[in-house]
């Protein structure tokens, strides 16, 4: 579902000034939707905390990544991150008198690390004898997180998407492990995969600030300078996902409508945000067009 930003504050606030100050209405309504839609770009997750030093594009990237990857491993696990929290789990009395964890997480991770190939030198998929007996560790254990955990071929990440949870669509810190895979190659191509989709919601917007003068670095004095980042850039090329309705000519109902297409743009940024990002935006306006018009006065010799 799309996402429309309500311009119609901040479009009368351009009008009242204008009819003073004698600016070109279509210009300046073009230039200001142009910096909202920046705005919004970088106040769409994943957006940088405002601090003394504030992440840069890199950095914020980075720890993109690491929370993509994170939600997904709380839902699958690689045989030697599972034999890791094996060996760290606490059992219940009575689980201890055959198996201690450190023996357990020795003893899957020998079931699942398969056979060296002599032809190839490349380590071959554990046997099916060998996954069923790692399944029965599993299954004795039955601890946090690894509870009713399957280990088979990765499903393709569907166990991810019925995790995830919430008007953000996250998975919870307390989710139980669905999956042991034995294809570590593939979960990891999925991985990746997640991780290039980061900035898709971000250019919905820049696509709104191109469109209406490009999206061009913008400055302000209180949250410093807004850049469009490479990774969101890259999206532009092959995401339609951001219109812009420019009615900024007509005379007597003048106004920009920014709409960012993406599907789970809602996911992303919440209306309070937008709320807020349009407020500040109108502050910052009437600053400048205060400028404006004492240069105009000026000019005029008053």
């Amino acid at each position: 579902m799309g996402a429309i930003v309500d311009t119609s504050k901040l479009n009368r606030a351009l009008q009242a000034f204008i009819g003073n100050t004698r600016l070109e209405a279509a210009k300046e309504m073009r230039i200001q939707a142009r910096v909202l839609a920046m705005r919004l770009m970088q106040n769409t997750q994943p957006s940088p905390v405002i601090t003394k030093k504030p992440q840069g594009n890199d950095q914020l990237l980075k720890s993109a990544q690491d929370k993509v990857a994170g939600q997904i491993g709380r839902v699958y696990k690689t045989p030697a991150l599972a034999s890791w929290w094996i060996r760290n789990i606490r059992l219940g009395r009575g689980k201890t008198r055959t198996q201690t964890p450190q023996q357990a997480a020795r003893a899957f991770a020998r079931l699942m690390r398969g056979q060296v190939s002599e032809k190839t030198g490349k380590r071959t998929k554990p046997k099916k004898a060998a996954v069923t007996q790692a399944q029965e560790i599993l299954d004795r254990i039955n601890r946090h997180p690894l509870v009713g955990t399957q280990i088979g071929k990765f499903d393709g990440g569907a166990a991810h998407q019925r995790a995830r949870f919430g008007p953000r669509q996250q998975v919870p810190k307390n989710q139980f492990v669905r999956q042991v895979v034995t294809d570590e190659p593939a979960l990891l191509r999925y991985i990746k995969k997640r991780q290039e989709n980061i900035g898709i919601a971000k250019a919905g917007w820049a696509a709104c600030a191109e469109q209406l003068g490009g999206a061009k670095a913008v400055r302000s004095k209180d949250d410093g300078k807004v850049e469009l980042p490479k990774w969101v850039r890259r999206h532009l090329k092959n995401q339609g996902s951001g219109t812009v309705a420019d009615n900024s000519a007509d005379l007597k109902n003048p106004f920009v409508e920014l709409k960012n297409t993406v599907r789970y743009i809602g996911q992303v940024i919440s209306p309070q945000t937008i709320r807020q990002t349009i407020d500040t935006q109108i502050l910052r306006m009437i600053n400048r067009l205060a400028i404006i018009a004492a240069a105009e006065a000026k000019k005029a010799g008053l």
